[in-house]
């Protein structure tokens, strides 16, 4: 399946569980969080998220999702509080493309899309509580139907 610009990103789903693990946080009040993403069922193997605050007020953070997981710890840990969470996953379509430059003429890779598509005006944010005291456990369900 291949997504192209025309891809509705409102169709997209979120389903968020809240798992609370036992453990701290720093001294000076940011909290750690990880958690799984899925889109379709399956682990998002690439893409990013990041955590913004609901009322625009402080920092915000974010992460890399490798192999369907996520993890914000230390200086990057976020602060609590209501957070609009923002996700782009990279998905292969399974179809061979050119390399380009700079490998040699011939050379295949595969072919990735983003979801949402590059070029998307407004991606879909998701809720999310980031509680004070103890890591936050926050999984995605996406769905691209």
């Amino acid at each position: 399946m291949t997504f192209n610009n025309t891809f509705v990103m409102s169709s997209f789903t979120a389903m968020l569980l809240v798992t609370p693990c036992v453990s701290g946080c720093g001294g000076d009040g940011r909290v750690a969080i990880s958690g799984s993403v899925t889109l379709d069922g399956k682990p998002v193997e690439k893409g990013s998220i990041s955590f913004q605050p609901e009322d625009g007020i402080g920092p915000g953070t974010g992460a890399e999702i490798k192999g369907g997981c996520y993890e914000i710890t230390g200086a990057a840990a976020a602060t609590p509080g209501r957070k609009k969470v923002s996700i782009t996953a990279v998905r292969k379509t399974g179809k061979q493309i050119a390399a380009g430059m700079p490998f040699p003429s011939g050379t295949m890779i595969d072919e990735e899309v983003t979801v949402p598509p590059r070029g998307m005006r407004l991606a879909p944010t998701y809720p999310a509580e980031v509680t004070a005291g103890k890591k936050n456990e926050l999984d995605f369900k996406l769905t691209s139907k």
